[in-house]
C-alpha cells in the first residue's frame, strides 16, 4: 500500500518537474509544454515496460532466493555442491558442505529460508565448522539482522555473507539457477480502502519529506520566470504536511 502511494507521488512529482523544465526552455506556451511533458513521460513508460518484459524472461535475484527456500535444505545444498569441480569437493552434510580452494578448506552454509537468519543458525554453523576442522565459513542466506551478524564476532571462524546478486551471477555462470515451478502469474493487488490511503498519505513520518519538497520547490521559484507554477506545486506538499500535523495532533488526544 505504501509503495503504491509512493509511486503515485513520485509520478506526479516527475511530471511536474518535466513540465516545469519544458516550460522554462520552450517559453510560456502551455500546450507545447504539456505536449513535451506527455511525450517524455510516454517514452519513459514504454522503456520501463520493455525492461520489465525482459526481466520476466529470467528469474530475478529475489525470485532465486524464494525458489531456493522452497527447495529445502537438502536440495539447495546439493545444487551448490554440484557446481564445484570434483577435485574441490570434500564433504557434504546438508545444509553444509566443505570444499578446498588455494590449499585451504572452506565450509559453505546454505541457509535460504523465508525468515531472517537466526543466531541459532550461526551457532549451528559454528559447531559444524568445528567438526569439519575449517576456519572459514561462507553463509548463503536471504536476509539477516545485525544481532546475528554481530554473533560472528564471538566465534573464531571467519564468516562472510556473499551478496545475493553475486550468488545469482555465480549460479547463472554455472547454468544452475533454479527453474521456475510454473508460469509466472500476475498477482492482483487488493484495492485499498480510503481510510488506509489517508493513513499512508498523512503518516507522521512523511512530514519531513513533504516539507523538504515544499522548500525545494519554493527555492527553485526564485530562479525561474514561471514562479506561479512552482508556488502552486510547493503548495501541494505543504498542504500534505499540514494534514500530517493535524492527523498527528488528533492521534495524541
Amino acid at each position: 500500500m505504501a509503495k503504491f502511494i509512493d509511486k503515485i507521488i513520485f509520478s506526479a512529482a516527475f511530471i511536474a518537474v518535466v513540465y516545469g523544465l519544458s516550460s522554462r526552455y520552450m517559453g510560456e506556451n502551455f500546450a507545447l509544454a504539456l505536449t513535451a511533458s506527455a511525450y517524455v513521460t510516454a517514452v519513459l513508460v514504454y522503456l520501463a515496460a520493455k525492461v520489465r518484459r525482459d526481466l520476466n524472461k529470467n528469474i530475478t535475484p529475489q525470485e532465486m532466493c524464494a525458489y531456493l527456500a522452497l527447495m529445502g535444505a537438502e536440495k539447495q545444498t546439493k545444487l551448490f555442491y554440484q557446481t564445484l569441480p570434483e577435485e574441490r569437493r570434500v564433504q557434504i552434510k546438508p545444509p553444509y558442505f566443505v570444499f578446498e580452494k588455494d590449499g585451504e578448506k572452506y565450509m559453505a552454509a546454505i541457509l535460504y529460508k523465508f525468515l531472517n537468519l537466526a543466531q541459532e543458525d550461526i551457532s549451528a554453523a559454528y559447531r559444524a565448522a568445528s567438526g569439519f576442522g575449517v576456519k572459514k565459513i561462507i553463509v548463503l542466506t536471504r536476509a539477516r539482522d545485525r544481532k546475528t551478524v554481530n554473533l560472528g564476532a564471538l566465534i573464531p571462524m571467519e564468516i562472510s555473507y556473499p551478496d545475493k546478486r553475486a550468488v545469482y551471477r555465480y549460479l547463472k555462470k554455472h547454468n544452475a539457477l533454479p527453474k521456475p515451478l510454473c508460469e509466472k502469474k500476475r498477482v492482483r493487488n487488493v484495492r485499498p480502502e480510503p481510510g488506509a490511503i489517508l493513513d499512508t498519505v498523512f503518516a507522521p513520518n512523511k512530514l519531513k519529506y513533504y516539507l523538504f519538497v515544499a522548500i525545494m520547490l519554493t527555492v527553485a521559484a526564485f530562479f525561474t520566470p514561471i514562479k506561479t507554477y512552482y508556488y502552486v506545486c510547493a503548495a501541494i506538499p505543504l498542504a500534505l504536511a499540514s494534514g500530517c500535523l493535524i492527523r498527528s495532533a488528533r492521534e495524541r488526544r
